[in-house]
């Protein structure tokens, strides 16, 4: 299980016993953290305005957009999915749009 701990700027990762198993920091408000079909733990990075891929223990990472308005770049992302597919959908809100990664 991954918690978006906000106002701490990090991402939670938990057993589903409760056991605590890793932690990703640097993050500047992170709202939305989905685990996709592949493993991989996407998050809304909102206050950086981009979005972070993790591994399963969120040890390598990945940074993808900026803040704009264009493809792959971000205003105030919050809220993300993953479907069966691997497709992402990102909740970009500060551009009023939903962004749509893979499918």
């Amino acid at each position: 299980m991954y918690v978006a701990d906000t106002w701490n700027g990090r991402i939670q990762h938990f057993a589903l016993s409760g056991e605590w198993k890793s932690t990703a920091v640097e993050l500047y408000g992170p709202r939305g953290v989905v685990s996709a079909p592949d493993g991989r733990v996407w998050v809304t990075d909102t206050g950086n305005h981009r979005l972070v891929v993790y591994d399963r223990e969120l040890a390598s990472k990945e940074v993808i957009g900026k803040k704009g308005d264009n493809p792959l770049e971000f205003s105030t992302p919050v809220g993300i999915a993953a479907d069966a597919a691997g497709a992402i959908y990102v909740a970009d809100t500060g551009n009023r749009r939903i962004q749509i990664l893979g499918s």
